[in-house]
């Protein structure tokens, strides 16, 4: 009976050993299934964040596109402000080119003018000068 002992000892030892091992499978088999399921929230946080960075570049082009518009525009109203001064400068120069011209004329009406009035303060004097003569030979 001795051999039947050892036999359910070695029987009783390799069931504990496998239950061990049945045990220490499963805590693994459980400790494995957490980690897929950490790994699998990790891929979806990866995931959610590569989506979320594809936004920002996205945008960060957008916002890169409306810049060069702005640039380029910025640069047509400094053209069209250079073309509106020089339209100015030109416009400047006929009026003082204008006035220049008024202020000649208004010269030569003025010396006309005062020869005509000369002509004329000539004439008066002239015609004093016969009266007092015909005055005196009448008298």
């Amino acid at each position: 009976m001795s051999k039947m002992k050892q036999d359910i000892e070695a029987t009783s030892v390799s069931s504990i050993e496998t239950s061990n091992t049945a045990n220490k499978l499963a805590h693994i088999a459980d400790e494995s299934s957490k980690i897929v399921s950490e790994s699998k929230k990790t891929i979806d946080k990866i995931t959610e964040y590569s989506d979320l960075i594809e936004q920002q570049k996205n945008q960060s082009i957008n916002i890169l596109h409306s810049v060069e518009s702005l640039l380029n525009d910025t640069v047509e109203i400094n053209k069209l402000c250079q073309e509106e001064q020089r339209d100015d400068e030109k416009i400047k120069t006929t009026l003082v080119d204008f006035k220049n011209s008024f202020e000649t004329i208004t010269g030569i009406f003025k010396e006309q003018e005062e020869k005509k009035m000369s002509s004329m303060a000539q004439l008066i004097i002239l015609k004093m000068l016969c009266l007092r003569i015909y005055t005196m030979l009448i008298f």
